[in-house]
């Protein structure tokens, strides 16, 4: 009886299906997609790089591979630069690299392709150095906030050697495969980085792709999270506006931020539309970024942490009788997918002499950020775009870090704390304020960042956004309007903004 009963068991065993490796499934969906493409190697034409990892088997190689076969048939050299590395816990699972690998050499066999494993490294006296912010970034990525980082690069110290190993190794891979230009995904998570590390160390020029479901971002010589091209743009589209055009574009940015207050944009920020409550008054407010989020990373200047600038902030107010602070967490991190792990409660509590004099405001409470900005006298962002909407509204701004508006003429920028403190100290005596123009040029760069710089569209590297783009035939998906101008701008080199804006303008 117990033999029968093992054999019975053994029969059911073997009858039930394995479970399908979800990578692998975009494998074989972009594999039927592009198996039937012509095989054709390009002749000539302008090289450009192109990025193709396991990121975290999701569908960025797949999106780089669809981004290489526009620019082959657009009379463009693709070349295809494989990197399996595993930093970061980018590419942990050999299996996906193996199985993209074969993608590669069975489908696109007439396209050059170079391997990171198979190339000779160049190292640097600066790659050392080079490394530590870059592990430093990745891990507050990995741990979702500084304070867990520490914890993180203190268990794996290692890995800082093995990213200056590896950017010796990106080096001699940028320079033996000749290329023109590169594209890489993403910018600061896991390879990516050390791509645009190099890139710019060698004067290379590149572009960097970024998004997430349903939205999709471009960014030439730069961090896509960042909108390093904003400021390129925004002077090119000034520049070029007539007075129509003008009051177009200006009465777009200001509609947008009408939404974002009134909770009607997309993204839907906020818990509660704005409801102009005045009971809500703090003289200075800080809205904070999720400090994991790419966005917000490598930005530290004046200081060197979040920590220390809220701390060193929090010090300075308790200096100044009377004044008053309203720090609002991003109302995002409400949702679990975006939660960071930091929390601010031991630093609040350490400068809980302020009594009602500050005011910490959950992701979760049931206030609108705009109630909160509208009766400020100052706007402390760490990189939100909240700076230029406060600038919009009239309210002055200072910039203690990195920020690509901080140019564009409507805030203030420091690189210490006491040009920090001298400029909010300037701002709550009432001694400078964006003028009318300087609220208009707020008004061209909200517009640009929200209107133009980012689209809104299934071709992404998302997976859910994957399955259905990658049953679109190629020339069909590329003469949709969004993806049409994604690969414009990949094409020329021009910020996506400009050509978002170019499409907007004629539209009208």
């Amino acid at each position: 009886m117990p033999e029968l009963l093992n054999r019975l068991k053994s029969l059911f065993a073997s009858s039930k299906p394995a479970r399908r490796d979800p990578f692998l499934d975009l494998v074989d969906a972009f594999a039927e997609r592009s198996s039937e493409w012509p095989d054709e190697a390009p002749v000539g034409g302008y090289r450009i790089g192109i990025l193709v990892t396991p990121w975290l088997s999701t569908a960025v190689p797949f999106f780089a591979l669809e981004c290489a076969e526009m620019l082959r048939r657009s009379g463009r050299t693709p070349v295809i630069l494989f990197d399996s590395a595993d930093l970061i816990q980018n590419s942990p699972e050999v299996a996906h690299a193996e199985a993209l690998s074969k993608l590669i050499r069975e489908n696109f066999p007439a396209l050059e392709r170079f391997d990171a494993a198979g190339v000779v490294p160049q190292p640097d006296e600066s790659d050392t150095e080079m490394a530590r912010p870059i592990f430093r970034e990745n891990a507050i990525w990995r741990s979702r906030g500084e304070v867990k980082a520490d914890e993180f690069m203190a268990g794996n110290s290692s890995v800082p050697a093995a990213i200056a190993k590896h950017l010796a190794v990106v080096r001699g891979l940028l320079n033996v495969s000749r290329i023109d230009r590169v594209l890489i995904p993403g910018g600061f998570f896991g390879l990516s980085a050390l791509y645009v590390a190099i890139a710019r160390q060698l004067g290379m020029d590149f572009a960097t792709f970024d998004g997430g479901s349903g939205v999709l971002r471009l960014t030439q010589r730069g961090i896509a999270a960042h909108l390093a091209d904003v400021p390129t743009a925004f002077h090119a589209v000034k520049s070029s506006l007539t007075a129509q055009t003008r009051a177009q574009v200006l009465s777009m940015g200001r509609a947008e931020l009408d939404d974002r207050c009134n909770a009607r944009d997309f993204r839907h920020f906020q818990v509660a539309a704005a409801t102009g409550r005045d009971d809500l008054r703090y003289d200075i407010f800080v809205p904070l970024n999720i400090r994991w989020d790419s966005a917000a990373l490598g930005r530290q200047r004046a200081f060197s942490t979040v920590a220390d600038w809220l701390d060193s902030l929090l010090e300075w107010v308790a200096s100044k009788s009377g004044v008053s602070i309203c720090i609002r967490q991003h109302p995002r991190e409400r949702l679990d997918f975006a939660k960071g792990s930091d929390n601010l409660a031991p630093l609040l509590a350490k400068h809980s002499g302020l009594g009602e004099r500050v005011r910490f405001v959950a992701a979760d409470e049931e206030i609108n950020s705009y109630d909160l900005l509208r009766f400020a006298k100052v706007a402390l962002p760490h990189t939100s775009t909240v700076g230029i909407e406060a600038a919009l509204l009239g309210l002055p701004v200072i910039l203690g870090t990195a920020v690509y508006y901080e140019d564009l003429g409507f805030c203030r920028k420091a690189t210490t704390k006491e040009e920090y403190f001298a400029g909010v100290d300037a701002a709550l005596s009432g001694a400078f304020k964006p003028d009318a123009a300087q609220q208009d040029d707020a008004a061209l760069a909200y517009y640009l960042t929200q209107r133009c710089a980012l689209l809104q569209t299934t071709f992404t590297a998302h997976p859910d956004d994957f399955r259905s783009w990658v049953k679109i035939p190629h020339e069909a998906l590329w003469e949709q309007c969004e993806v049409a101008d994604f690969g414009s701008a990949l094409l020329s080199g021009e910020p996506l903004s400009v050509v978002r804006h170019r499409r907007k303008i004629h539209a009208d």
